[in-house]
């Protein structure tokens, strides 16, 4: 992501006497200060959704405000919104001590964070904050897990002891990605007879393993993937499987049948925030006994919609998105799980 930048002075008061901000930055609580960039591959803040039902993304707004003689600003506050103006919060900074801001502003510098605005380098910035003409200010936001990805411009206003004020910006990127769960790890189909099919039917209440459901807890849609072995059931003598499955996902939509060994992919979505149930079914036609098997359930992340940037010339079309390197967000994950079928009548 390439930064832009932008300074207004409020036509009410002076340009000359207006404050000025030196540079803007965000961060999260990752030991890397960006989740979604760990590698600090792109310039500016890349964040994941925290991928966890009902948590929001916690946002640490920074910026670097001169003093007027040795006087703080009045209020220093910050508008963090996306283009869509489907979000926006306004959130109040407060000054840090010399010694933190910093420590902020050379462990921002070093991951590639900050956004120079009046400033030419952090070195012009570290020396400015040791002589104490300027501070560094603080707040903090939170982002939903399901929010739209793309970017989300913020905006740093701050006023003096006159009406005199001065607003700067820059961007940082909420990446897309799909957080899938399962609330099961066994699938049991129970008792069953030869030639008659046997549904696990499923429910939206995420939790209850014995009615399995699925969550999608990202920012984007995903397809659900399944594969399974024969249990043991085999191949008849003209090499046609003994075994057949089934799977739906959601209420209405149609069931998907397969082989085992087949490898399938759910045409349905599971889409950022909603629970949908699962149901499974089975049809033996040979064999008898007691049987267990494998499942494997992945999904594949569907592309999304991304929120285009609201500062011009915000994106570097020569750098591609980060992989973000946490296996718990790959875009394809597979949960290894066991089911049994404790009993097979002829």
């Amino acid at each position: 992501m390439a930064s832009s930048t932008v300074t207004v002075n409020n036509p009410g008061g002076s340009g000359d006497s207006a404050l000025h901000t030196l540079g803007i930055w965000e961060q999260d609580n990752s030991p890397s200060l960006e989740d979604g960039d760990t590698g600090h591959t792109l310039s500016g803040s890349q964040f994941l959704p925290p991928c966890k039902s009902g948590a929001d993304k916690e946002i640490q707004i920074f910026a670097i405000i001169p003093k007027r003689g040795e006087t703080d600003p009045v209020s220093v506050t910050a508008i963090v919104k996306n283009s869509q103006d489907s979000f926006s919060r306004q959130v109040q900074l407060s000054s840090l001590t010399q010694r933190e801001g910093i420590a902020a502003t050379e462990q921002a510098a070093r991951a590639g964070l900050i956004t120079y605005i009046t400033a030419k380098s952090v070195d012009e910035v570290i020396s400015e904050l040791q002589k104490g003409t300027v501070s560094v200010w603080e707040g903090e936001t939170a982002i939903p897990s399901n929010q739209q990805a793309g970017y989300f411009t913020v905006i740093v206003t701050e006023t003096g002891n006159t009406i005199d004020s001065s607003a700067s910006a820059n961007s940082f990127m909420y990446m897309p990605i799909a957080c899938i769960e399962f609330d099961f790890t066994t699938v049991n189909y129970d008792e069953i007879r030869i030639g008659q099919e046997n549904r696990v039917t499923g429910d939206d209440i995420f939790g209850t393993g014995d009615k399995p459901s699925v969550r999608n807890t990202g920012n984007c849609p995903a397809r659900i993937r399944i594969a399974q072995n024969d249990m043991g059931f085999g191949k008849n003598q003209n090499g046609v499987w003994n075994i057949r499955y089934g799977i739906r996902l959601g209420d209405t939509m149609a069931s998907r049948t397969y082989e085992p060994e087949q490898d399938v992919v759910v045409p349905d979505m599971v889409m950022p925030g909603s629970v949908e149930p699962i149901d499974f079914s089975i049809h033996v036609n040979e064999g008898s006994g007691g049987h267990s098997g494998s499942m494997n359930l992945a999904f594949d992340t569907v592309d999304c919609e991304m929120i285009e940037p609201e500062i011009a010339h915000i994106v570097d079309s020569d750098k591609s998105l980060p992989v973000p390197e946490f296996p718990q967000f790959a875009d394809l994950f597979t949960q290894f799980m066991k089911f049994s079928n404790e009993r097979v009548f002829a």
